[in-house]
Formats: C-alpha cells, structure tokens, sequence
C-alpha cells in the first residue's frame, strides 16, 4: 500500500523565510511538512518534504499572503468526453434524418394528418386513399363526408382504367408535393399562433 500526499502549497519563496528543520501543517492540505535542504544544481535550496514522524509538534501558519501561495490546479474538462458525446448526438440526428428522408412524402402527409385521412382548403378538398392524394373540388360535394363516400365508390374504377390510373399516378407527385407545402406552412402557422 502506498501513500500519496501531495506536495504542500506553499511556493518556495516563503519555505526561504522558515528556519531549517522547521515543521509545519499544511494550510489547504492539512498534512505535515518539514523544511530541509536539498542541492540542486550545486546550489542550497530549501524545500518542504512531507514529515510523518510524531516528535516534533507542526506549527500552524496562518494569514499567508495569497502571493505565497501555489495556484491551485483546475481539473481540465476531459474534451475527449464532449466529444464523444457531441459525436454519438451527430450520429443518432444523421440517421433520425437518413430515416425521415427515406420516407416518402406520402407516409410524411399521412404523418401530418395523423388520424385524419382529407384536408381541406377553400376550394378542394385532399383526400388520403390506397397510396393516393386525390383532389375532389368542394363547389361538386356539399360536404366532406359525401366526397369521402364518393370517393370510396369511385377508387376501385381508377385502379381497373389503366389511363385513368397513369393519368392520376403522373399527378401525385405535384399534389403530394403541395399538400406536404400546405401542411407544413399550416403547422408552423399553428406553432406561431400557439407562441403567441
């Protein structure tokens, strides 16, 4: 087993103004020194080494200047630390982003609607059906439940009409994309109104 006691905080300009053989406590550390002389260098220097004998009693210093004093040393940050984690936050935010890019806009629509399956405008209506954003105007349905019916009838005759079909398949891109437009601004409109 060994013992670790740290060197005394007293700088060495004021070990200079102690007495040889002088045995003190420590003002922060608590532990015992004593004042010795050591050749460095060929020359004399005084020096506190740690005194763990009991036959002489250590003097307690008290009032030493600040300027007597050795700066205590901060512990650093561990930057390897913050950086891992700055890394592994990096990493899971890439692939929440890889994932929501891989979506297609449509699942992102079905997001937004969340249980609902239409969205209304002043003039249309946009309703989620079989993989499909169909556009139904409102001046033709006096509500949307009956556009919703209507449409439940009508979906199997555009699946079996191969042109009716290619026709609304070339569409969905430029509906899907506007309808994702709408919601999107919609939301952020909400989330504004919410701030305010």
């Amino acid at each position: 087993m060994t013992l670790n006691i740290p060197s005394t905080c007293l700088r060495s300009k004021y070990l200079k103004k102690l007495p040889i053989g002088t045995c003190f406590t420590d003002p922060k550390s608590g532990y015992n020194y004593e004042v010795v002389e050591k050749k460095l260098n060929d020359t004399l220097v005084k020096v506190a080494i740690p005194y763990l004998a009991s036959e002489k009693e250590p003097i307690t210093l008290c009032d030493i200047p600040k300027e007597y004093l050795k700066l205590e040393t901060v512990p650093k940050a561990n930057i390897l630390k913050s950086m891992k984690n700055k890394l592994t936050f990096l990493q899971e935010e890439n692939k929440r982003l890889l994932e929501q890019q891989q979506k297609t806009l449509y699942e992102r629509i079905k997001e937004c609607l969340s249980d609902c399956n239409y969205y209304e405008t002043e003039e249309l209506y946009y309703c989620l059906h079989s993989g499909l954003v169909i556009t139904l105007k409102k001046k033709h349905y006096p509500t949307v439940k009956d556009a919703l019916s209507i449409l439940d009838d009508n979906v199997s005759s555009i699946f079996k009409d191969y042109k009716l079909l290619q026709k609304t398949l070339s569409k969905q891109p430029t509906i899907q994309s506007t309808l994702y437009q709408l919601l999107t601004t919609s939301n952020s409109n909400n989330t504004k109104d919410e701030i305010l």
